[in-house]
């Protein structure tokens, strides 16, 4: 929530306007009566006068705060004789105003007192209003309470740049106390809030948007990067738990001669687990890890050919640069849209797959008997699954779906079965990666070396079988 600096211009606006309509075409004009007092006429008369002048000295103080003070001479907080000036001069303003008003309107004679009161009043309230307007913006904050114990707030300097970040854990008549993201109390009086705008971001919606910017090539396909940092940014948004079902928005933000600037906006929860701050670290280093991952760096004009990906498969760290390029000159790149499923569980299949782009969930039945399917994990760019295919012949163990427009590399027997057929040794090495990942981690595959290796045993076993070797 923003509180707004000056809400009583329109206002002002408003009433100058129909009063100076109103004093123009003579609506309301004084007629002496016999009778002494005021009558309706006169109250009328006095009525609109006096709102036409005062609002007038309010927008001409408005007026000269914009253009005078704002462009041509900004005003420092350090400036203690501009600022003085500046007072003298909205007090000036109200009290000519005033002046009018006795002397025009109630039609009193200007005397030597009557100047001689005006410029003590002058003096007097260039030096108090400061200290009255603090009083009072202290007693606005006090009554309106823009936020409460437990928001998150921020404090925006007149410049714009961020001031204070905390969360209000006490308040009262004369300071708030905020403790930052770094767990340190802050004491902020509160004569100083008319001079900063209160952005808190727990008061309207839970969720608040936040953007980062990365800049790219302009010769890359803004199709293909749109898609990247949207799966990028959905993988980080899940993978910190908050709001799972947000979808970013990636657009373009500048374009020059040689470089696109792209924008990502996503809703977060804010501190609640995570900071801002830590959410866009979390959202850029997952888009520049998946850039990689695609080819895609942050200082070259064009793609990277998807060897990449498949070098950096853990399952083939043991494969020469002849056997990597052999196996990617005989891969398939498919292209599944949203929702898409690229494998179902039950299925048969003599292939594996690598992610290139995109975000993939997994799904498995969670009774034989239905089909029910309950989600247990992600695939992220650079992981692979579907081996136990591949390698076994086993049917599908789950199922996989696109969660976003996803890029992947499917892997057939064919070029594998070469490749164990010239170095039948790496039987072994598959056998062993794959046991790892089948038995869930490194202790229980130790477990199984030590019982007798039947596990290992068994996965070479059946991977001779299936490749006939």
């Amino acid at each position: 929530m923003i509180i707004p600096k000056n809400k009583f211009l329109i206002a002002s606006l408003v009433l100058f306007s129909i009063t100076f309509f109103s004093v123009l075409n003579g609506f309301f004009k004084m007629t002496h009566s016999a009778e002494p007092g005021l009558n309706m006429d006169s109250v009328f008369y006095y009525s609109i006068n006096i709102i036409f002048l005062m609002s007038g000295a309010y927008l001409l103080n408005a007026f000269i705060r914009k253009i005078i003070w704002g462009k041509i001479i900004k005003i420092s907080a350090s400036s203690k004789t501009l600022g003085q000036i500046e007072d003298l001069t909205v007090t000036f303003i109200y009290l000519t105003a005033v002046w009018i008003i006795i002397t025009a309107v109630f039609e009193q004679p200007t005397t030597s007192l009557l100047a001689f009161t005006f410029f003590i009043l002058l003096v007097t309230i260039t030096f108090l209003r400061p200290k009255a307007l603090k009083y009072f913006s202290k007693e606005f904050i006090n009554t309106t309470r823009p936020f409460k114990i437990g928001d998150w707030v921020k404090l925006i300097n007149k410049n714009g740049s961020d001031l204070i970040v905390g969360e209000v854990i006490q308040f009262d008549r004369m300071a708030i106390q905020l403790k930052s993201e770094r767990d340190t109390l802050l004491l902020f009086p509160n004569n100083l809030l008319d001079e900063f705008i209160i952005e808190n971001y727990s008061r309207i919606k839970k969720e608040n948007q936040f953007s980062v910017f990365i800049k790219l090539s302009a010769d890359l396909s803004i199709e293909r990067i749109k898609r990247i940092l949207f799966a990028s940014t959905m993988q980080a948004l899940l993978e910190l738990n908050n709001i799972r079902d947000a979808h970013p928005q990636i657009s373009v933000y500048k374009i020059s001669k040689n470089t696109i600037e792209y924008k990502i906006n996503f809703r977060i929860i804010p501190w609640k687990p995570n900071s801002p701050e830590i959410a866009k670290d979390f959202v850029l280093t997952r888009i520049i890890n998946n850039l990689k991952i695609a080819g895609i760096g942050l200082d070259i004009s064009g793609d990277k050919r998807d060897i990449n990906i498949i070098g950096n498969v853990v399952l083939f760290d043991l494969l020469s640069k002849e056997e990597l390029e052999k196996i990617y000159s005989e891969s398939k790149r498919e292209f599944y849209t949203e929702r898409t499923p690229v494998i179902r569980q039950g299925e048969k299949g003599t292939s594996m797959y690598i992610l290139a782009e995109g975000l993939l969930k997994v799904f498995i039945k969670s009774n034989k008997n239905t089909d029910e399917e309950i989600e247990v994990g992600m695939i992220m760019p650079g992981q692979f699954f579907g081996e136990m295919s591949l390698f076994t012949g086993d049917n599908r163990s789950a199922t996989v779906i696109a969660e976003t427009d996803s890029i992947v590399l499917e892997i057939t027997k064919d070029s594998i079965k070469k490749i164990l057929e010239s170095r039948p040794v790496l039987v072994d090495e598959f056998a062993k990666i794959i046991a790892e990942r089948q038995s869930g981690n490194i202790q229980k595959l130790e477990f199984y070396k030590n019982r007798d290796d039947s596990f290992i045993k068994k996965m070479i076993a059946k991977i001779k079988s299936f490749f006939e070797l």
